[in-house]
């Protein structure tokens, strides 16, 4: 009771529409993580919409004072083939959907990606982005 009268809605976000009813409707997020930047007064929430692609991975932020706003509410990266080693080198090649991903600084974004098609020794592969 006492929380419900303190808490409220600060933004609402449509991030996909789903044409299935809603008991039949699989589960569309994968590896949500929080993350509280205390520096900054910035909660962030990273998520891979499995609909979408497991290859991008959305990073939404947004201020605790929910009178601020901050750029850049919502992005996506997406690591599909982004350690293709040329322009010429098939994008088929080497694709790679995230397995986890979690913030362990204020800076820095860890993600562990997975070849789509492993090969051998080259199965994982960890990416640390900075948010700058």
């Amino acid at each position: 009771d006492v929380i419900g009268k303190s808490v409220h809605q600060a933004v609402c976000m449509s991030l996909y529409k789903t044409s299935q009813s809603e008991d039949s409707t699989p589960q569309l997020f994968k590896l949500p993580f929080l993350w509280n930047d205390k520096t900054s007064n910035i909660h962030y929430v990273l998520f891979t919409i499995l609909e979408n692609s497991i290859s991008k991975i959305h990073i939404l932020r947004r201020h605790t004072d929910t009178s601020r706003s901050v750029s850049n509410g919502i992005l996506a990266v997406d690591f599909g083939n982004f350690l293709n080693n040329s322009i010429n080198e098939s994008s088929d090649s080497r694709c790679y959907s995230c397995l986890d991903a979690h913030f362990y600084d204020d800076e820095t974004v860890t993600v562990v990606l997975k070849e789509s098609v492993e090969q051998e020794g080259k199965e994982r592969v960890l990416a640390q982005l900075p948010l700058s």
